[in-house]
């Protein structure tokens, strides 16, 4: 083999070398990786190849910022098996004080990230920049009333006490009410918020209570109507009362006879009571007694002889007739 061709063939294989060393690692980033867009409302320092961290760990990297119309777009990849929701959000950060910025992307909620995989303005912040703050320190200047300052700061020396021990407590005491709101800020934050839920529920409920205070006033009406009612009630009772006083009063003597004849009345109709109750006693044995001698209920057959009245005098006086066959035992009949 001439030196020429073994040269070519070592050229061939370091350039394949190269582009294999290159292109191999790209291939792989692209492979395990996926690509997202997030929308800021400037790049705030950011550049291309920048690191993407999330919950601040490594898991990718800036592949290029384009301007699109008011914003720019920032085309970042991420590690597929980090799983990004619908409310993601990302921020620029500072990364080191000579400016190194990086992008810091938050995981949160279920789904999609967005539409085509993008991160919109609305959960997006890029960081203040010096320019930023020239222009809003130049902006608070020219606003600035330096005579209400100065004056502001002569009543603050006027009002101040000489006294350093004072002036010790008293930013002493403003130093514990600002610790004390520190250790509390979560406390007061929740305190706020629940008073902020008040507030929202009193507002959607306003309709209802004021239905309900109508409510209430004409329970109140009514309970005043019937309190007037009672009010009348108790007088006309009172007037009955005294009129009844006063009449018992003046005829005591005639009630207290009348209540003599009545108790008189009453004990003469218990003792008529008690006999009839005695009569009703009594009477039904007699009765069955009765009932018993002559066989025949309600009837009593007269069977006995006439004893000394002779049968003529009877036969003349039209009390018996018939023949001696028909007639009673000792009793002859009727000739003819």
């Amino acid at each position: 083999m001439s030196t020429a061709r073994l040269g070519s063939i070592g050229i061939v294989a370091v350039i394949a070398l190269l582009a294999s060393a290159l292109l191999v690692p790209q291939g792989w980033y692209l492979v395990r990786t996926s690509s997202y867009t997030a929308q800021f409302a400037h790049a705030g320092g950011l550049a291309a190849s920048d690191p993407v961290f999330v919950a601040g760990v490594p898991a990718g990297r800036v592949d290029s910022i384009d301007l699109a119309g008011d914003h720019v777009d920032v085309h970042f990849r991420l590690d597929r098996d980090r799983t990004l929701g619908h409310r993601t959000t990302a921020a620029v950060k500072l990364r080191t004080i000579l400016g190194k910025r990086y992008l810091d992307v938050v995981p949160d909620g279920t789904g999609s990230v967005g539409d085509n995989s993008t991160i919109p303005t609305e959960r997006t912040s890029v960081p203040y920049s010096l320019d930023d703050i020239g222009a809003k320190v130049q902006s608070v200047a020219t606003e600035l009333d330096v005579t209400a300052l100065a004056s502001m700061v002569s009543t603050l020396r006027e009002t101040v006490p000489s006294d350093r021990a004072v002036v010790s407590d008293a930013l002493t005491g403003v130093s514990a009410a600002s610790a004390m709101l520190a250790r509390n800020d979560e406390k007061i934050a929740r305190l706020l918020e629940a008073a902020t839920s008040l507030t929202t529920s009193v507002a959607a409920e306003s309709e209802s209570i004021g239905i309900l205070l109508g409510n209430a006033r004409l329970v109140l009406e009514t309970l005043s109507d019937r309190r007037n009612a009672i009010s009348a009630l108790v007088t006309d009772l009172r007037t009955v009362v005294e009129s009844a006083t006063v009449f018992l009063d003046g005829n005591a003597t005639e009630l207290d006879e009348l209540l003599i004849d009545m108790r008189s009345v009453t004990d003469t109709l218990d003792r008529n009571g008690r006999n009839i109750d005695t009569l009703l006693t009594t009477l039904p044995a007699g009765l069955r007694a009765v009932t018993d001698a002559t066989g025949n209920g309600n009837w009593v057959d007269v069977s006995a002889p006439a004893g000394p009245l002779p049968d003529n005098l009877l036969c003349a006086l039209g009390i018996f007739d018939g023949d001696p066959a028909g007639s009673a035992p000792g009793m002859q009949g009727c000739s003819g």
